[in-house]
């Protein structure tokens, strides 16, 4: 849905991946090789021997951390940068972002020009550039933000400074919305106990987070004694990839009021005020996909549905692109309310 959850989802695929092969050499290792054939059971030995006194174990452990780390604290900065650069195109008149982001603006950018020099920031940022920036936004009302102002942390991504950063930008509610989540609230629970979740503190709920930080310096600085087993390290790579899914799902919701700018608006419904999954309305010229999005509206409230089958004069399409007005009729994936209005949303546009 967001750009930052895409290049996060691609970089976990690779750590599984990493993790999968872990587990296929372990097995190797283990192997009885004396039914082998000679040459197969030479390989083998060999194979097995270059392992002798060889701490792989040690060694896999810190890619992965590493890796997983990495690729989080990525996830973080690009959702930031990803909400931004919406907020910035929709609104265009830097007098109508919001206001904590204004706020925030020019003493983050100021505070940026401090680290120009850093390795992160130097092939890229100057000083003249994050100045022409705030020149712009202040006397031109452009919105010219310095994007990475936004992402500074002074300390690694645990909970705190992830609630942080998005404070930065208005986002305060989202932890405490993937706090909700279902499925982090079972692995909890099953691992816990029972327990009051609702009432637990946030560095409770997302200790692992903050554990995955602490690891990650440990290896860091060369401190590599409290090494995870390989199914403890699968189950941390479950949790963050949970968290990372509740946060492009909720950021995602944020800013449907600013995507509707740029959504088809779905006028005439031949279904009105039905409590079902099925829409049926009229498309005028315009294109419609399987896995493209409903914006719903209600009460000022956007949600978002995600179409799984379209029908045309009972026939069904994957994709279908309207050159003229036609009668379509779409299921949703979640069912419709009352006096709800809707916009159709390319994903991929």
């Amino acid at each position: 849905m967001m750009p930052s959850y895409d290049t996060f989802s691609d970089e976990v695929e690779q750590i599984e991946k990493y993790m999968r092969n872990i587990n296929i050499y372990n097995q190797i290792l283990e192997m009885d090789v004396s039914k082998l054939k000679d040459d197969y059971k030479n390989k083998i030995h060999e194979f097995q021997s270059a392992n002798d006194k060889f701490n792989k174990r040690k060694y896999d452990y810190t890619v992965v951390i590493i890796s997983l780390y990495g690729c989080f604290e990525q996830l973080i900065e690009n959702f930031i940068k990803d909400y931004l650069m919406i907020v910035a195109d929709n609104c265009k008149y830097y007098s109508k972002l919001p206001s904590i982001i204004r706020d925030k603006h020019i003493d983050l950018s100021v505070s940026l020009m401090g680290k120009i020099e850093q390795p992160k920031y130097s092939a890229f940022l100057t000083k003249e550039q994050i100045i022409r920036n705030l020149h712009d936004c202040i006397q031109n009302n452009m919105c010219s933000l310095n994007y990475e102002a936004f992402c500074q942390h002074t300390a690694n991504f645990r909970i705190q400074t992830i609630e942080e950063v998005l404070k930065n930008v208005g986002l305060t509610t989202v932890i405490s919305r993937i706090k909700k989540s279902d499925e982090l609230k079972k692995i909890y629970k099953e691992e816990q106990g029972d327990c009051n979740y609702e009432q637990l503190k946030h560095s409770l709920v997302f200790s692992f987070l903050d554990d995955l930080a602490d690891r990650r310096n440990c290896i860091a600085h060369g401190s590599v004694s409290d090494i995870l087993s390989y199914e403890l390290q699968k189950q941390m790579i479950t949790k963050v990839k949970i968290f990372a899914q509740e946060l492009d799902r909720i950021g995602f919701e944020i800013i449907l009021p600013y995507l509707v700018e740029k959504s088809y608006k779905i006028n005439r419904i031949y279904n009105p005020n039905e409590k079902n999954k099925l829409l049926c309305f009229e498309l005028v010229e315009e294109q419609i996909n399987v896995g493209d999005f409903i914006i719903r509206k209600l009460n000022d409230q956007y949600t978002y549905s995600t179409i799984k089958s379209i029908e045309i004069n009972h026939v069904r399409y994957q994709r279908y692109n309207s050159v003229k007005n036609t009668e379509i009729g779409i299921m949703l994936d979640k069912n419709r309310k009352l006096n709800e209005e809707y916009w159709l949303y390319h994903p991929n546009r």
